[in-house]
This record gives C-alpha cells, structure tokens and sequence, in this order.
C-alpha cells in the first residue's frame, strides 16, 4: 500500500490510508471516506477478505458515486471474481502503482482511463479487459518508506470474537 501511496504523491496527489483490522460499521466507513475527501476509493484485497470489501464497496456506492478501485493478490490471480460485483467499477490485476496514478490522473483531468495497461474497468455492465504491463524493473523508482498521508486510521485488532496479534504485517508487490 505504501507503495501505490508514494507514486501517488510523486504525481501530486493527495492520499489517505484507512487502514481497518476490524469491519467498521457502515457509518464508520461512510463518515471516514468522506471526511478523506475522496475522489476515488481502492481497496486492496486478499481472497479471505473480498466478502468485507463487497460490503464496504456498496456503502460506497450507496452514498457517492465514486469509482470504487479493487487491487491486491485477489484481484491479481482471480479477477473474474469481480464480476459479479456491481459496486467495483476497476479493478488492477498486477502491480497497481503506476496504473493506479495513470487513473488517478485521467480522473483529475476529466479524461478516459479506459484504455490504462492493468485495468479491467467496467462500463454499461461489460467489462473492458486491457493488457498487463511488465513488471517494475526497478524497484527502487519510487521510495516506499516516503509516504506522507494526510492522515492514518487505525482501529481495533479483534476481528469477531478472534483477537489478532498487533501489529500485522505483510508484504508484497504486485
């Protein structure tokens, strides 16, 4: 994540991270995205977890009308899960970083990000399949540990009645 943030930046855009180990409510959710300021809302998604992201990508859609933006290992090796889910308007199969910034500059321009390597994005129900870009050569591009957020939130470690060990951590590109 801190990845994709610090290519962001590089472009000049402003980031916040909502980080939740547990399932906020969906006026927790609503309340945070907005107060962020959003343009675009994206979440990064391991299979374990699409379930939760379905929900909160329909409180997104229930309440704005943003592009809802699904990346991560989930969207990578099984992007037809998607498919199914009206609320998830992208979604970033490979590395996101400079796919990410590609539409979030097309969005800050008015312009079409249709046609942006990496990107599945759905129009009028049907699905717009572009190809996948070679993987970033150097991985020192961009600077990962230079994330300036606006802003982090972090909530509870319990998710249900299963308490997590503080802090998590994992680790991965593309």
């Amino acid at each position: 994540i801190s990845s994709l943030a610090a290519v962001l930046q590089e472009r000049g855009h402003a980031v916040s991270l909502l980080h939740f180990i547990a399932a906020p409510s969906r006026e927790e959710f609503t309340e945070r995205f907005r107060e962020a300021g959003a343009d675009l809302v994206g979440f990064s998604v391991r299979t374990t977890i699409w379930p939760e992201v379905a929900r909160l990508a329909a409180y997104v859609k229930d309440v704005s009308r943003l592009p809802v933006v699904c990346g991560g290992v989930h969207a990578t090796l099984a992007p037809e899960a998607f498919a199914n889910s009206a609320d998830v308007d992208v979604v970033v199969v490979g590395e996101g970083e400079y796919p990410l910034a590609e539409l979030a500059d097309a969005l800050e321009r008015g312009a079409s990000f249709e046609g942006v390597d990496n990107l599945w994005v759905r129009r009028n129900g049907d699905w717009r399949r572009n190809p996948v870009r070679p993987l970033i050569e150097n991985l020192d591009s961009s600077d990962p540990a230079d994330v300036r957020t606006s802003e982090r939130i972090f909530l509870n470690d319990e998710i249900g009645s299963v308490k997590l060990p503080s802090p998590e951590a994992s680790s991965s590109l593309g």
